[in-house]
């Protein structure tokens, strides 16, 4: 009995184009799954297949952190919600974290050796259920422009998805091909100004706790993360407020982030930038561990000369 489904044969290419497929197969089918997984995240999401060469691709969801945890005063780590219908188009946004913000160190190693990847960090934008933009980090989602800063590696953990829902698909914000965003859609750009005012919700966090980043970490991992999906069902027992003024009109929830304590009066930072290979010649004298964090080996560094200093 045959299986319900389409199958894709491609053969009989062109010699000169089947030895350019050869001379890295390996690499086109990475990134034919990598499209694969990104663009059809949602409907693979909910039980459809899609198989390469026999190979089974997974969908690779953004998953946004959230506290579920009851705080009378707030101050939990949840996603900026904003949902609407206009026009029969039905609307829903969310932005938050997916992972704890990276510290000074991480940003510094990323500089370096571009250890940390931004891929799944940025704005994804679904036209039902197919995602026609992936991870954007770019003017067109809002980065750089109105207050909120360009993108840079310490926004690693800043994402957002806006799926835009209808039963007509010529109301989409989607472009021809229905392969990109059409930026100079009424609907896209007053649905942009929710996605810039959330994302400031989120940049701003990051830059208040920048060389606070551990302290930060708990705050994060206090939540879960929550797929797309779980985020809708699990905004139900949100408090909405209704934004009448705003354009375009709508629901939103704004979280209540945890701020800083300003550190005491006595107290000051104290930071400093060394060559990499010589920070790994001190962590392996004082540690036996060349990997030792920089700012653990500046620490220890600092409290053995406080010793002496107070002997």
């Amino acid at each position: 009995m045959k299986e319900d489904g389409t199958t894709i044969i491609v053969g009989d290419l062109y010699p000169g184009i089947a030895s350019r497929f050869s001379e890295d197969a390996a690499a086109f089918k990475t990134e034919l799954e990598r499209m694969v997984a990104t663009h059809y995240v949602f409907i693979i999401d909910k039980g459809f297949q899609v198989t390469i060469n026999g190979d089974v691709v997974r969908p690779r969801p953004t998953r946004l952190i959230f506290d579920k945890r009851s705080r009378p005063k707030g101050g939990g780590i949840q996603p900026f919600i904003f949902k609407t219908r206009a026009d029969g188009v039905e609307v829903f946004l969310a932005v938050g974290f997916t992972r704890p913000i990276p510290s000074e160190d991480e940003i510094a190693r990323d500089q370096e050796d571009k250890r940390y990847s931004s891929q799944d960090a940025g704005w994804t934008i679904v036209c039902n259920d197919r995602a026609v933009l992936y991870c954007d980090r770019s003017e067109l989602t809002g980065w750089g422009e109105a207050g909120v800063p360009r993108y840079h590696t310490q926004f690693i953990a800043v994402s957002g998805i806006v799926e835009f829902r209808s039963d007509d698909a010529s109301k989409l914000p989607t472009t021809t091909t229905k392969r990109g965003v059409d930026a100079s859609s009424p609907l896209y750009l007053q649905v942009k100004n929710k996605m810039r005012e959330g994302m400031r919700i989120f940049t701003d966090y990051t830059n208040k706790w920048k060389g606070r980043a551990e302290e930060s970490k708990k705050q994060i991992e206090a939540g879960i993360p929550l797929s797309f999906g779980e985020i809708k069902s699990e905004s139900a027992r949100l408090n909405f407020r209704v934004t009448t003024k705003s354009v375009p009109p709508g629901e939103q929830y704004k979280p209540e982030l945890p701020m800083p304590k300003k550190l005491e009066a006595r107290k000051r930072r104290v930071t400093f930038i060394k060559e990499l290979d010589e920070i790994r010649k001190v962590a392996e004298y004082l540690f036996e561990d060349v990997d030792k964090e920089p700012s653990a080996v500046g620490e220890e560094c600092f409290d053995r000369f406080l010793d002496e200093a107070s002997k």
